[in-house]
């Protein structure tokens, strides 16, 4: 594909970030200097959060290990910033670009701009439906610049953790969501709502029961005060399952059960696994938790990096996906390999990102399906 770079627009919103720190193209005209290396870009809702200061570690390790060179745009999840990120990393002079997120809307936008300058595309911590978005699904899949991308189940989180509470004898949950409008937290609680179902449908004089999600915010004192809400309103409440957690959230949670005086008797497991948070996890009350998987941006980077690198025939009228699992944590030693690969160190090598690089989309599904923490 010929690639064409347009005039740069400054742009003092957006921050283009070089693997070694490097601040370019931040309310400058100047376009970073062309040293002939590949450039791959990757518009993220942020590289400073914990996740995002972990995927782009990530990152980084894969760049220096094909001595590539990768571009950070920092997009916040908005709307109006999206696209404009995609463009600005095309701008610089990326060959691939990787985003973060979008409504179909917001990927159509992001997909036009590579098209327009000949760029290729794949996104992650995202996906395109067949069935509830077909005409942006083909779009897609016959374009010769979108590659595919790398995503998340988050019904089946749902379901893997209310099945932790249910495994652990919780059979009166309660939920505890950040808000009713965030799109992980609902495809959760349906996943969680479905597994209790199927479990009661299985064992019918085993039931597990559920009621109505209180959702709290994300402070500290609000969280707690909703857990105690929850545990005052039924004595028989059990389980806790804490959806588009924060470690604010977690830590309200906690000292609500225990100020009730039911570490020994009631569960609780997140949908996140927070550094600070990791040591409780087997201990107390708390039974386990998910986390999003760092590694999902990897995988888009790598079909990108191939289309880059190789024959971009493979890629024309396919659009491949590759869905990673969330990481679980239900005892100290999953909980103490997290820290170690994700927080203190990286669960790759250079040579694992090496066999990686020559992986087809197939093998790379592979590989993201066999990641555990035990």
């Amino acid at each position: 594909m010929k690639k064409r770079v347009l005039p740069f627009i400054a742009a003092a919103f957006l921050t283009l970030a070089a693997a070694a720190g490097t601040l370019v193209g931040e309310a400058s005209s100047e376009l970073p200097e062309d040293d002939g290396k590949m450039k791959i870009g990757v518009a993220i809702s942020s590289t400073t959060n914990t996740l995002g200061a972990s995927c782009k570690k990530i990152l980084d390790a894969a760049a220096a290990a094909f001595d590539i060179e990768i571009f950070y745009c920092d997009h916040g999840n908005q709307s109006e910033l999206i696209a404009e990120s995609v463009e600005q990393l095309c701008i610089a002079g990326c060959t691939g670009v990787i985003c973060a997120g979008g409504t179909d809307e917001e990927t159509s936008a992001a997909l036009t701009v590579c098209e327009e300058k000949g760029v290729y595309f794949a996104q992650f911590f995202n996906s395109i439906d067949s069935e509830k978005s077909p005409e942006l699904y083909e779009t897609a899949k016959t374009s010769a610049c979108y590659i595919g991308f790398s995503d998340e189940s988050e019904k089946e989180n749902g379901k893997t953790l209310v099945s932790m509470l249910i495994a652990n004898g919780c059979r009166q949950i309660g939920f505890l969501m950040r808000d009713r409008v965030s799109d992980a937290c609902t495809l959760e609680l349906e996943g969680a709502l479905e597994a209790i179902e199927e479990w009661n449908s299985e064992n019918p004089e085993d039931r597990v029961m559920s009621g109505e999600p209180l959702c709290p915010g994300t402070l500290l004192a609000s969280a707690q005060s909703s857990a105690s809400d929850l545990l005052n309103g039924d004595p028989a409440v059990d389980g806790i399952l804490l959806l588009g957690a924060s470690e604010d959230m977690l830590t309200g949670v906690r000292n609500a059960v225990s100020e009730a005086g039911k570490t020994d008797s009631v569960g609780i497991v997140s949908d996140a696994l927070i550094p600070g948070q990791l040591a409780y996890i087997g201990t107390e009350s708390v039974i386990g938790g998910s986390g999003e998987n760092p590694c999902t941006p990897l995988y888009a980077f790598m079909m990108v990096y191939q289309a880059i690198s190789g024959d971009d025939s493979e890629y024309a009228g396919e659009l491949n996906q590759i869905i990673c699992p969330y990481l679980y944590a239900a005892d100290t030693e999953a909980a103490q390999n997290y820290q170690s690969s994700f927080v203190e160190g990286l669960p790759y090598t250079s040579e694992d990102f090496e066999k990686m690089a020559g992986e087809s989309a197939e093998q790379l599904q592979e590989s993201a399906s066999a990641m555990r923490l035990s």
